[in-house]
């Protein structure tokens, strides 16, 4: 009840934001839907139907109370892939320590190649995000870099298909430390 309490009021503070801080669309494709919706209201027209859409306040109204809902339904998961992260990043300093006597390059390699797996997968969300807030996107990526908008978007589905196939390849480590904690 407070997390979504918690996430009601953050998403009313995004919804609040001005278009120049973060960017979202929701205005513009409301409009194109409500367009498209009488087009196909007037194409399909039902006799004493009235084809009436709800205002975009409602829309917004609506899109703010389900984000609540959701953030508070992924709260606790959250929680718990965090706590898998120090779970796995603690059993990985252990074997590193228990090994020491018998250094070997590729297992090394591996320990750190599979810790920086880990941290990347527990930022990679915050990153995703970070991608459309628009002043930091502007300031930083599309003037310093000289990238199209259009080029951008197509590197914002880049990334968000790299953090997915980052957390794919990532789940047989998870896995297990989810397993190994039930010994402990």
């Amino acid at each position: 009840a407070i997390s979504t309490f918690l996430f009601i009021v953050f998403a009313l503070m995004v919804s609040m934001a001005s278009k120049k801080s973060i960017d979202f669309g929701i205005d513009e494709g409301y409009n194109e839907f409500v367009e498209e919706f009488s087009k196909f209201g007037n194409a399909t027209k039902v006799k004493g139907q009235d084809m009436s859409m709800p205002s975009v306040k409602a829309f917004k109204g609506f899109l703010i109370v389900f984000s609540g809902f959701i953030g508070a339904l992924l709260t606790f998961p959250s929680f718990r892939f965090g706590a898998l992260n120090s779970q796995l990043l603690r059993k990985a300093n252990e074997v590193k320590e228990e090994n020491e006597d018998k250094p070997s390059y590729a297992d090394s390699f591996k320990d750190k190649m599979s810790q920086v797996l880990v941290h990347f997968n527990l930022i990679a969300p915050l990153l995703v995000t970070l991608c459309w807030c628009k002043p930091l996107v502007q300031e930083h990526i599309e003037k310093q870099v000289q990238i199209s908008e259009k080029s951008f978007n197509i590197l914002r589905i880049c990334f968000i298909a790299l953090m997915m196939l980052v957390r794919l390849f990532s789940i047989k480590l998870y896995t297990q430390t989810h397993l190994d904690s039930a010994k402990r």
